[in-house]
């Protein structure tokens, strides 16, 4: 060891294999790395003056850091290896669970993907597989259900006796077939069967589940803790319980039950659930009910009440029943939530009675407190907190009355209480609320949230004093605490006022009046924008039910108009005027509203224009209203609902509000509970990103955001929607997005923050430039993928090899461009796909440049239950692989029932007598072999013009049944001259062409030359040429769009000629049928069966000529492109 140089010898080398895996090192191995370990930990101690730590910062030794790297990298390949099996089974335990015991499904396959001895370490803990995986049945695709049913097998297999936990939802009618029935009996059966394993249980059962429930399921269950039931509707019909009793009896012996939650409010008042008597209650520490009629629930849980029960919930529409004892001591209670439409009990009566030390959270609500007499209820929550000695920090309560004495004594004993909901007192309630700091003990320093609500279908009966004592508790609470900036605490201050009106016109005639000339912060009240508007007409403007009479009434039109004008008329542009009072009288969120209204809903729009005239207006007022509102602003919402807030910090408080956060917040779009999400925006109405936050920040504060579709189609060239990445796209179930500039970043996205429960992927881009760069993904959830472009410039099927989707069921990757992915690179990577996720897709396509037969083999075979199959038209061998063979049974893809071929060429096809055979035989095959069900193979061409000259010279001589194709019906027609014929086009030189009339004349005399007196004609070379659909566009065309009609009559001629030929057409379609549709699609089509039906004969008809069926199951013309 000289200059600073160690000599490490051979001891640097670490072999690459060790840094690669798990698998526990044989004794040699470990002796020797540990030996080496010690050397070179030695030998660093020698040369640097402390010992070696893995804490230590490789710049701390400059001249050491190969030796240090060294020594880490040996360490790195002992370190894992010498965790004993169980401390790494506890490591697994505590990654699969959170605190609160959910289990992630996800993270423990990858667990059981890193390699083998991790797989066998997991498998062996049976406590890792007690959490089932969720059974939602109400919205998976039924052929899915097997699917699922095996997981939750290999789940009860792999947890082996200890308690398991589940959830099952089915609650829903099955659709659309009577064996889906069967599917969830049968997994319904098989965790019946388990009953005395049941833990942690969440069930949603089926008219028919509570029937097997009750016949099969004896108990004991030992180990069930917690029990969350939903009765659906009607059980009565299908159940009946066993004598006189409860359906809930049936679990009456569980001796570890703690937590017992049911909801039965779907249906009328039954016997089904009468009384918990026979349940553990005695033993419970949380309840909660949900039902129309009280059933006794309240009364028996509390006569023999737990003594750590935790927490009561019960709702009911009539609350009849109170317990009978008159002292009722429950010391650990920290929830009590008592709901009704109408209390027929003493509920204030009872509330005294009770002593709750622990309380924290505490509702009585009503929606008839004319019932709870006079003022009863403040005396008795003031008894009950005097008594019980608690400090509450959530209180809501309905009453008749107010007592202000008692409300100074509620709140001076809950110093902690954070939120108050309570109908709107009077003057000396709100007198009493005022805050002040100077106060030794000021009143509830803690209140950050009040909620009033209103009492009457009418506005409040509040006088001056009233709306006095209103202005100045709000004001205590937020002007003059804002004002001090000496405060740094925020003790007092309010963060959102709720005000809750029966209707909006009740709000706008009280409380914009009261609060709209009032400043809410520490500045003076500046001078307000505000012109008088009439109350009745801003709520009858966006009316969502207008009668008859509406619509034909100057008056009310004329008083929008007026409304309309006053707002245009103000002046915002020079900063001096606030917009404070206009966001009191809600008329941001007025004019959001009616700019989202349809055509046809706003009685005068089609005069007047209001819809377009309020987004112009909100549009121009947007800067300011966002000024004014990051000091103070108010909030309007749907049904007479207002609300207060102040600053602009988001409601967890660890973030500031984006701009479109509050811009949402200010026009009354509340994202808190949105679960669904399908926007589309256009660039005329957002402007460009340099001026605004981008579209979709607006949503980032949505837990409860599910599925989401965006389309800026429209919004091409500019980024509209702005990025996809502040989504909370970790819990997205459903995604959707179209756009022309995205360029496939919306995917990328969302693949690099996948959701381990996303089910749908539909993604188009005008250009798809950008794919994930993840060496593998995957995600156990998804059925649907769908990526669309005019052209992938990304390497796609590269990134397909990468993707693990066991649940894949529907399949799409579709360019026009197919050139753009080389080679037959898709037929390999979709087989790949397939194989490394084991699953079996329904539907299928996918462009590709060239064929690959022997992978398209693959796929076929990989995907018996193909139902669909869509992809560019093939070579010889690839048709040759699709035609079935009649010697082999079972037939492979026998599911096979729609066929799509595209030509993505605009160029006809130009086919060798050996490629139009195999086209032909193919095709012939398809019919000779297959069931009732109706077969259907679609040609879609990128114009009409290329399909004529191509696909009807290829197929339209053969015959595609087990008949002879016969003579036909048939005169030559110039496609060019039938293309010119109905467009819709024509220059100003076409309309004095005699040359032009002279060949649609002729065209129409070599139609109506045709011999169709001679039954035994046929006419499938007539629709294999589209002629019946053209003869029909001709009919249809309006007067004056053809050149020449006005002497030649095409139109009538062309009517009449269809007439004639309508019966021999009608003959011949139902063996088979050419159906030619708008854009170049074909549909070859056998039988007369749809929809589980014979059709009738106009069906029939219409698809002769080729107008598509209501509803439709498919677009055809909308085939050609790149986004639909």
């Amino acid at each position: 060891m000289q200059g600073g140089v160690y000599a490490a010898g051979d001891f640097d080398l670490v072999p690459t294999e060790l840094l690669q895996g798990t698998t526990p090192l044989s004794v040699e191995t470990g002796t020797l790395l540990r030996s080496k370990d010690k050397c070179l930990e030695d030998e660093f101690q020698q040369l640097v003056p402390h010992p070696y730590s893995h804490d230590t910062s490789p710049t701390a030794v400059p001249t050491f850091q190969d030796l240090f790297t060294t020594i880490n990298a040996q360490s790195a390949a002992l370190s894992i290896r010498n965790l004993p099996d169980e401390v790494l089974q506890q490591v697994f335990l505590f990654s699969c669970f959170d605190s609160e015991g959910m289990h992630g499904e996800q993270t423990l396959r990858y667990l059981c993907s890193v390699d083998h001895h991790w797989r066998e370490t997991a498998i062996s803990h049976c406590h890792l597989w007690t959490s089932l995986p969720p059974m939602h049945f109400d919205d998976r695709n039924p052929e899915t259900v097997p699917r699922v049913i095996a997981g939750v097998k290999l789940y009860i297999c792999r947890s082996g006796s200890l308690p398991i936990s589940f959830e099952f939802e089915a609650s829903q009618h099955p659709y659309p077939v009577r064996r889906d029935f069967t599917q969830i009996q049968s997994a319904l059966t098989l965790l019946l069967e388990q009953g005395s394993r049941w833990g942690r249980v969440i069930l949603k059962l089926p008219g028919f589940g509570i029937k097997q429930l009750v016949e099969t399921i004896k108990g004991p269950f030992p180990s069930l803790a917690s029990l969350d039931i939903l009765i659906p509707e009607f059980p009565h019909i299908v159940a009946s319980p066993q004598g006189s009793g409860s359906l809930l009896d049936v679990f009456c012996d569980a001796p570890n039950l703690r937590e017992l939650s049911y909801r039965s409010s779907h249906f009328w008042k039954t016997t089904i659930v009468e009384g918990l008597a026979k349940l553990p209650l005695s033993q419970l520490e949380v309840f909660k009910s949900i039902s129309q009629d009280d059933r006794r629930a309240y009364r028996d849980i509390l006569e023999s009440p737990s003594p750590n029960l935790r927490s009561i919930e019960c709702a009911s529409k009539d609350f009849a029943v109170l317990p009978r004892s008159t002292f009722i001591f429950l010391p650990h209670l920290t929830i009590l939530k008592l709901h009704a439409w109408e209390f027929l009990c003493d509920i204030a009566s009872h509330i005294e009675a009770l002593t709750l030390p622990s309380l924290k959270h505490l509702e009585v609500k009503s929606n008839t407190p004319e019932r709870v007499l006079g003022d009863q209820m403040y005396a008795a929550i003031q008894t009950l907190v005097r008594q019980s000695s608690c400090s509450l920090e959530s209180l809501c309560f309905s009453s008749e009355l107010s007592n202000s004495l008692a409300l100074t004594d509620i709140l001076s004993q809950s110093p902690e209480l954070v939120e108050l909901d309570f109908p709107f007192p009077d003057a000396e309630c709100l007198s009493a609320m005022v805050y002040d700091p100077s106060s030794p003990s000021p009143i509830v320093p803690k209140l950050k949230t009040l909620i009033f609500r209103s009492q009457s279908t009418w506005h409040w009966y509040n006088n001056p004093l009233q709306s006095a004592a209103l202005k100045k508790m709000l004001m205590s609470r937020s002007t003059s605490l804002l004002s001090d900036a000496k405060r740094e605490d925020t003790d007092g201050m309010l963060q959102e006022v709720t005000f809750l009106y029966t209707s909006e016109f009740t709000l706008l005639h009280n409380l914009s009046p009261t609060v709209g000339d009032v400043c809410f912060d520490g500045e003076d009240m500046a001078k307000q924008a505000w012109k008088d508007t009439d109350a009745w007409a801003q709520c009858m403007f966006t009316y969502p039910y207008h009668s008859l009479r509406d619509w034909f009434n100057p008056k009310l039109m004329l008083s929008f108009q007026r409304l309309m004008r006053n707002l245009e008329s103000l002046v915002l542009k020079g900063g001096d005027l606030c917009t404070h009072k206009l966001m009191a009288y809600g008329i941001p969120s007025l004019l959001h509203a009616l700019g989202l209204m349809k055509t046809g809903s706003v009685p005068g729009d089609r005069l007047f224009h209001f819809r377009y005239r309020a987004k112009k207006l909100l549009k121009k007022w947007k800067p300011f209203l966002l000024r004014d509102a990051r000091r103070y602003r108010w909030c309007h919402y749907a049904h007479g609902t207002a609300c207060l807030k102040w600053g602009t910090s988001a409601d967890d408080g660890d973030r500031e509000l984006t701009e479109e956060e509050l811009w949402a917040n200010l026009v009354g779009m509340d994202s808190s509970a949105l679960q669904s999400l399908d926007i589309a925006f256009v660039s005329s109405s957002v402007g460009d990103t340099s001026d605004r936050g981008r579209g979709l920040d607006a949503f980032c504060s949505a837990p409860y955001l599910r599925k989401v579709a965006c389309d800026s189609i429209y919004g091409w060239p500019t980024n509209a929607a702005g990025s996809f990445s502040e989504l909370p796209l970790l819990q997205l179930e459903e995604f959707k997005t179209i756009s022309y500039t995205d360029g496939g970043r919306a995917y990328v996205d969302l693949l690099s923050s996948s959701s381990a429960q996303l089910r749908s992927v539909y993604c188009a881009s005008f250009d798809f430039i950008s794919t994930p760069t993840s060496p593998s993904t995957f995600l156990p959830n998804l059925t649907f993928l769908k990526l669309r472009a005019y052209q992938f410039l990304s390497d796609i099927a590269s990134h397909l090899q990468t993707l693990t989707l066991p649940s894949l069921l529907h399949l799409e990757v579709l360019s026009t461009n197919p050139e753009t992915i080389a080679s037959d690179r898709m037929y390999t990577s979709i087989r790949t796909l397939l194989r490394q996720s084991e699953c079996s897709l329904e539907y299928l396509g996918f462009s590709s440049e060239a064929s690959n037969a022997p992978a398209l083999a693959d796929i076929l075979a990989l995907s018996p239950n193909l139902v669909e199959l869509d992809i560019d038209l093939p070579g010889v061998d690839c048709l040759r692989v699709l035609t079935i063979d009649p010697s082999p049974f079972p037939r492979p893809n026998e599911a096979l029932r729609t066929l799509i071929l595209r030509w993505e060429n605009i160029l006809p096809w130009v086919a060798t007598a050996e490629e139009r055979q195999s086209f032909v035989d193919m095709l012939k095959s398809r019919y000779a072999y297959s069931d009732q069900t109706p077969q259907e193979v679609i040609f879609v061409y990128p114009s009409e013009t290329t399909m004529l000259q191509d696909l009807p010279s290829r197929a339209g001589n053969a015959s595609f049944d087990d008949h002879v194709l016969g003579k036909q019906a048939w005169t030559e027609t110039n496609v060019w001259i039938r293309f010119l014929f109905t467009t819709r086009y024509h220059s100003m030189k076409d309309w004095v062409n005699p040359q032009l009339f002279k060949k649609f004349d002729r065209l129409m005399r070599d139609l109506e030359n045709i011999d169709m007196k001679d039954g035994t004609m046929g006419t499938h070379q007539l629709m294999a040429y589209g002629l019946p659909t053209f003869l029909r566009i001709v009919g249809e065309m309006g007067g004056g769009t053809i050149p020449g009609d006005r002497i030649f009559h095409f139109r009538s001629r062309a009517k009449k000629l269809l007439a004639t030929w309508r019966p021999l057409l009608l003959r011949d379609a139902r063996r088979y049928r050419w159906c030619h549709y708008t854009r170049g699609a074909v549909s070859l089509k056998w039988g007369v069966r749809g929809m589980g039906r014979e059709m009738t004969e106009e069906e029939l008809w219409n698809d002769v000529v080729g107008i598509e069926a209501e509803p439709k199951a498919r677009n055809y013309p909308l085939l050609t492109s790149w986004r639909s």
